[in-house]
């Protein structure tokens, strides 16, 4: 029993620890089954397809920013890499539990719709508008698709509604309306092939409307052309059509030739023109070997078959185009010798009828004119007959000179004779000799004659020259050879001396002065002139020059006013007299200076004349309550303005600086339609003296000055003789 106890107690014992195991393996597996579910379920989620908008990048963020699943799941593929740009899908690699690869899908979508910006269209009836004519604008990740209802193609003239619906890759839809103006042109949309675009353009802008903005294309060829265009509210699609209806033109030249010269197509047929590429085709060439006229047919054929019909005229002549003719030959002899034919030589005519008349011994040119063109002949003119010659005794004097020329009587020749000595004849002795003539024309013919040279003794006296009276002044140094002079007409030298013994240079009074002229043959000549001797003459006023610079560079004429002023006790300054009582006008103004003074003196101005001059003295004197007056005194001859001087009165007077004898710089202008010229060389000064020969002056520009009464006269008359005073 105890051992039944004891085999009971073992086997249970047994039984006990078999259920221990099988509930130790019944937990391992549970766990198992749920470590397995949780993997699959991992698994699972980690690999469902995902969606990712197109140009996003791909989003797996539910596995990286997780730190359990990213531990368990590797993405293998490089997101970087993937193209999002277009719809479509991409597989992705992932790796779990480091061993196990799964593939999932990643879907590029686009679910965004279209935005799209339409714009009012204006188009001509019947054009072919694209859906696309409509928009202006267009967004969108994917390509997009316009459709458009109604068919704009067949629509009449008038405002339409359309309407446009876009639909991109991923079937998204956008719709809107828009206008469609349909425009029947007043006038044909038909432009000359070659027409400018700038005249096409403004054919459209008045058919259409002056505000719009056309986008012309360059001119191709011609075909039918869409223009776009634009203005503040919609956009213009007007269909032209380019057309050639006109035929080329060229130039065709007809000819007179020469028989032997030849032509080629490039001389017949110049200046080409049209707008697309020509043919030429050119019948009946002539034969350059017959003499006569021939006609070439010439048609010219555009691209477009377009045709222009031209006929040129060729007429060969058999012509001398050298000839030697003997001078004065008559027409018939030169005619004789040009033409070979007579077709020619009634189709060609001389330019200048009698043309021999003007013929030289020389190489010339005769011009033979034909209807097409002129042909030039070379005439080389020759002389082949000597003149003929007369000659006569010559009678000279001793040493005289004798030429060739003062032996010919008569001589004939159609050219110009040149004259010579075979030996040429001494005239140092007296006697009769006889002497050989040549006469030789152009052509080089020579005829000889022998005559009588005749050589007498010289007995002419020589003549004397520039002798005549003239004055000088008590003290000075006369010149009695100054312009005087002998000569002889046979002798070389001639002896000139003068006898002034009587004269008392340093007495006044009239003296005897001779002149004795003595040729080499001992002819002799003698005359007698007088000399004055004067006393010597100097007036001149007492009076205090101003000068004009540096205050005045331009103002001669109001500092020479203020000399005048300040010897009539009225000492004023110069600026201040132009400043308050000068009339002046700017240097661009055209202004008068006979009424003002025109510039500014104190830097860049020309000046005045005589009656601004009184003008500005008259009122400065009545405002001094003085009973004095300048008065013009202008035009008189400079002899009355002594007078002036000897009455103790200054003259101020207009001449030229320096006394510069030069009246051809000047400048001319119209001021108020009166024509006025300044003379750049213009000045204005004091007349307050005189000598015999000179004017005293109290010049702004130099101080007290004395010029030559000549130099004064030439410089008075070239500024209009203006001259004032004050009385």
């Amino acid at each position: 029993m105890t051992e039944n106890i004891e085999t009971l107690e073992k086997e249970f014992s047994k039984c006990h620890n078999k259920k221990k195991l099988i509930i130790l393996l019944i937990s391992i597996a549970a766990l198992l089954s749920i470590v397995a579910v949780l993997c699959i379920s991992i698994v699972t989620f980690c690999s469902v397809d995902t969606y990712v908008e197109i140009d996003d990048r791909p989003d797996y963020r539910f596995i990286t920013d997780s730190n359990m699943l990213n531990s368990i799941c590797k993405i293998e593929t490089d997101l970087n890499s993937v193209d999002t740009s277009k719809i479509s899908t991409v597989a992705i690699d992932l790796r779990f539990f480091g061993f196990l690869n799964k593939t999932t899908q990643m879907h590029i979508v686009d679910t965004t719709p279209p935005k799209i910006n339409v714009q009012k269209v204006v188009a001509t009836v019947g054009s072919e508008i694209s859906p696309k004519k409509f928009i202006s604008d267009i967004v969108d990740k994917t390509n997009v698709t316009i459709k458009i209802t109604p068919d704009t193609s067949d629509l009449p003239a008038g405002k339409h509604t359309v309407k446009l619906i876009a639909i991109d890759e991923g079937q998204n839809k956008t719709e809107t309306t828009t206008e469609l103006t349909v425009v029947s042109p007043t006038v044909p949309l038909f432009f000359e092939y070659g027409m400018s675009v700038d005249d096409i353009e403004n054919i459209l802008l008045s058919e259409f409307g002056e505000n719009i903005d056309f986008n012309m294309p360059e001119q191709g060829s011609c075909s039918k052309l869409t223009i776009e265009g634009y203005d503040e509210d919609s956009v213009y699609f007007v269909d032209i059509e380019i057309r050639d209806t006109i035929a080329p033109t060229a130039v065709v030249k007809s000819f007179d030739i020469l028989l032997g010269e030849k032509l080629t197509e490039d001389d017949i047929l110049t200046d080409i023109f049209d707008h697309s590429e020509v043919t030429v085709n050119m019948c009946d060439f002539p034969d350059f070997t017959k003499i006569g006229e021939h006609i070439v047919s010439i048609v010219i054929t555009d691209e477009y078959n377009n045709s222009s019909k031209y006929l040129s005229y060729i007429r060969i002549h058999n012509i001398n185009t050298e000839i030697d003719v003997e001078i004065n030959s008559h027409n018939d002899d030169i005619i004789d010798k040009i033409f070979n034919d007579n077709f020619s030589k009634n189709k060609l005519s001389f330019i200048k009828e009698n043309f021999f008349n003007f013929l030289g011994i020389k190489e010339t040119t005769i011009t033979l004119k034909g209807e097409f063109n002129n042909i030039k002949i070379k005439v080389n003119v020759v002389d082949s007959t000597p003149p003929v010659l007369k000659i006569k005794y010559v009678e000279k004097v001793i040493t005289s000179k004798v030429s060739p020329e003062e032996f010919v009587y008569i001589c004939k020749d159609a050219t110009k004779v040149n004259y010579s000595f075979i030996e040429e004849p001494k005239t140092n002795a007296t006697g009769t000799f006889r002497v050989t003539i040549a006469a030789t024309d152009e052509g080089g013919n020579t005829t000889t004659a022998t005559a009588n040279l005749i050589v007498h003794a010289d007995t002419t006296p020589p003549e004397i020259h520039g002798a005549k009276d003239f004055t000088t002044f008590v003290g000075s140094k006369p010149n009695y050879l100054n312009g005087v002079y002998a000569t002889d007409k046979i002798s070389k030298y001639v002896d000139l001396n003068v006898d002034s013994s009587q004269v008392n240079i340093n007495k006044a009074g009239v003296y005897p002065v001779t002149y004795n002229a003595i040729d080499q043959y001992k002819n002799e000549a003698e005359t007698t002139v007088y000399i004055t001797v004067k006393e010597s003459i100097r007036v001149c006023l007492d009076i205090e020059n101003i000068l004009q610079n540096p205050s005045l560079p331009n103002g001669c004429e109001v500092v020479s006013l203020a000399i005048a002023l300040k010897y009539n006790n009225f000492p004023v300054d110069p600026v201040w007299l132009f400043k308050n009582y000068m009339p002046s006008s700017s240097i661009m103004s055209n202004g008068d200076p006979w009424e003002t003074y025109i510039g500014d003196p104190a830097k860049v101005g020309f000046g005045c004349y005589a009656p601004c001059v009184v003008k500005t003295g008259n009122d400065f004197l009545s405002d001094m309550n003085s009973e004095l007056k300048v008065k013009d005194v202008s035009g008189q001859d400079l002899t009355i303005y002594e007078e002036y001087i000897n009455n103790g009165t200054p003259v101020i007077m207009w001449a030229t600086t320096y006394m510069v004898d030069n009246d051809t710089l000047c400048r001319s202008w119209k001021s108020d339609e009166k024509s006025v010229v300044w003379h750049y060389y213009s000045h204005c000064l004091v007349m307050i003296g005189y000598t015999e020969d000179k004017y005293i002056f109290c010049d702004p520009l130099r101080g007290i000055v004395e010029y030559s009464k000549s130099s004064v006269e030439r410089a008075f008359d070239i500024n209009f003789k203006q001259a004032c005073i004050i009385e």
